[in-house]
């Protein structure tokens, strides 16, 4: 499998809401709400200016197959890391690969904390995330915490 992963672009902006919104993405998601564009503008800008996070896309075959995203929670001193893998790519293994390749490129300092939040019933992502080496650290109203280090 010839995956590559780069850090996103502001040309990735469409692409990163056309994921957003998609309707699996959103069932999945801690936030059900559908995003419109000026409010995704805004927050991706606020993201960047911040530095509150980092987003990589997952490419085969020079076509994006996803988003792996790095969200800095300062007052605790680690990385939420989510993933979205394009619906046109779903249930084609990429996911697992992607996630290890973006961890790598992202965390150069081996002393990163990585955690991950999860909807219980959202058996794809926990199999994804435990295959990459995040264990469960809690469990509460069918919300699962995973941490990587």
């Amino acid at each position: 499998m010839n995956l590559i992963v780069k850090e996103a672009s502001i040309f990735d902006t469409l692409y990163l809401l056309k994921l957003k919104n998609d309707p699996i993405s959103l069932q999945n998601s801690l936030k059900q709400k559908k995003v419109f564009m000026a409010r995704h503008l805004i927050w991706m800008a606020n993201q960047k200016i911040r530095n509150k996070s980092v987003f990589f896309i997952g490419y085969v075959n020079n076509t994006r197959i996803g988003l792996c995203r790095f969200q800095k929670i300062f007052k605790l001193n680690y990385y939420e890391v989510s993933i979205v893998v394009d619906p046109h790519f779903r249930g084609l293994g990429y996911a697992q690969t992607f996630l290890s390749k973006a961890i790598h490129q992202f965390s150069t300092n081996s002393n990163l904390t990585l955690r991950a939040t999860i909807k219980s019933e959202n058996n794809a992502s926990r199999k994804v995330f435990e295959r990459t080496g995040f264990r469960l650290i809690e469990e509460t109203n069918k919300i699962l915490k995973y941490q990587l280090h």
